[in-house]
């Protein structure tokens, strides 16, 4: 019920086709997937344990999700926006949505990782690659401010990996 007030209207507006209308399977795979994190939370706080087999699963249709978000949204598109500043300030004061959700996607992921300088220069060279490949398969935007956002993401996922609540969740993984 929570997520269909609150959240719904905010994750189909991410995977919505540019053409609109109905679709019969953009919701039932979000409702499959949520189904999924549902039972994988309740079946850990029951066992005090967590599967390796649903880890897998949901690490599989997240970065299927990741993928599809980050090349195939906006097909035929194509810009570049390098102003940082105007990034920040865009999202303060006209719209945050999209900036949290670039941080929110890419925190599972700094999650797989230890937090060090190398790691994070890494991930800059992935995502700074999948940006360029954006611009120049028209596929979408290359935004300094979505390199600066999902790093932020990615960092924090580090964190948690690191902290007390990190190595609870490895713990009950093993």
């Amino acid at each position: 019920m929570v997520f269909m007030e609150y959240l719904y209207f905010q994750f189909i507006s991410i995977f919505s086709f540019p053409t609109g209308g109905s679709d019969f399977w953009r919701p039932l795979f979000i409702i499959l997937i949520l189904t999924l994190f549902l039972f994988t939370f309740l079946r850990s706080s029951y066992t005090h344990r967590l599967d390796t087999r649903l880890i897998r699963i949901s690490y599989f249709l997240y970065c299927l999700i990741l993928v599809y978000s980050l090349l195939f949204k906006n097909l035929g598109i194509q810009g570049v926006n390098f102003n940082l500043v105007e990034f920040i300030k865009d999202s303060l004061l006209i719209d945050s949505t999209i900036p949290l959700l670039n941080i929110v996607i890419f925190i599972p992921i700094g999650g797989l990782f230890k937090f060090n300088f190398k790691t994070v220069m890494r991930f800059i060279f992935f995502i700074t690659i999948i940006e360029t490949s954006q611009y120049v398969f028209h596929l979408g935007f290359f935004d300094i401010g979505d390199i600066f956002t999902n790093t932020i993401g990615f960092i924090i996922g580090s964190n948690i990996h690191d902290s007390r609540l990190g190595k609870k969740i490895i713990h009950y993984i093993k």
